[in-house]
């Protein structure tokens, strides 16, 4: 007695519609959640009022590096306050550095030795909550069929 058993699945374009929803029900609910996070003084040291409002800029709009004193503040106040992250090497894999040579990146940024890329300081000043997360329109959902 053999009976097959037929269990109805939807189809792979309904799967991955499904998923990209899911996913972006749980972005929206990061998003939201963000806004709950734990608030935290400004850094010791930081003259605020100084601070090139260009640092929170996107490229397209004008973004410049910010000056090494205030990248070396905020990463400290980040080490202080996260357990998770106060050595160096733990800070930059945090901000997508991998390998043996992050800590030395990072001191590189803080010491003024190297100039921040702007993909790493824009990772930080999201993390902290500097600034909104970027959020890209698509231009459609490519690949259904």
């Amino acid at each position: 007695m053999n009976k097959n058993i037929e269990i109805a699945l939807p189809s792979m374009k309904a799967q991955r519609k499904m998923i990209l929803e899911k996913d972006t029900e749980t972005s929206i609910s990061t998003l939201k959640s963000n806004l709950l996070g734990v608030e935290f003084p400004k850094a010791d040291g930081v003259n605020y009022a100084a601070i090139d409002a260009r640092i929170y800029l996107t490229v397209d709009e004008g973004w410049v590096a910010p000056e090494h004193e205030l990248v070396n503040a905020w990463f400290n106040q980040v080490k202080d306050n996260f357990s998770d992250y106060r050595t160096d090497a733990k800070l930059g894999n945090l901000l997508g550095l991998h390998g043996g040579g992050a800590d030395r990146r990072i001191r590189a940024y803080r010491n003024g030795d190297e100039t921040i890329p702007y993909g790493i300081w824009r990772r930080f000043l999201e993390l902290t909550g500097r600034v909104v997360p970027d959020i890209k329109p698509v231009l459609g959902v490519f690949d259904m069929e």
